[in-house]
């Protein structure tokens, strides 16, 4: 019987800083779910997750699925380039944070000034 090559799940835990434990823990299955997987194969269901989680592309996780993963006639992922933000924007996220937190202060009075208040009649 000739020898099958792993797969990209067994071929992605034999990386030095990669256990079955952190993979399991992270996509919500036990450790011993990841190595079945990694000697058989991921289920249909679980194969975006994984993908999603390890960088593994799906049509390798799952060759006899890789058509409903691929899309010959999609056209091509334009590459994105980060933009550097203009003064007027680094201007207004630094004055944002410090309005929203005056903000939430200022929407609980009402409720400090009604509870004291409650208090007041109460007698304490």
């Amino acid at each position: 019987m000739p020898d099958t090559p792993p797969s990209a799940l067994a071929e992605y835990l034999s990386r030095p800083s990669v256990t079955a434990v952190a993979l399991g823990a992270e996509l919500n299955v036990s450790h011993s779910t990841v190595l079945r997987w990694a000697a058989g194969r991921v289920p249909a269901d679980r194969v975006v997750d994984v993908s999603r989680v390890t960088g593994i592309p799906a049509a390798q996780l799952r060759p006899d699925l890789a058509a409903a993963f691929t899309h010959a006639d999609a056209p091509p992922v334009q590459s994105v380039t980060a933009v550097e933000p203009s003064p007027t924007d680094r201007l207004a996220c630094c004055l944002a944070q410090p309005i929203l937190a005056l903000l939430s202060v200022l929407a609980w009075a009402p409720v400090a000034w009604a509870g004291g208040a409650v208090l007041k009649t109460l007698g304490h």
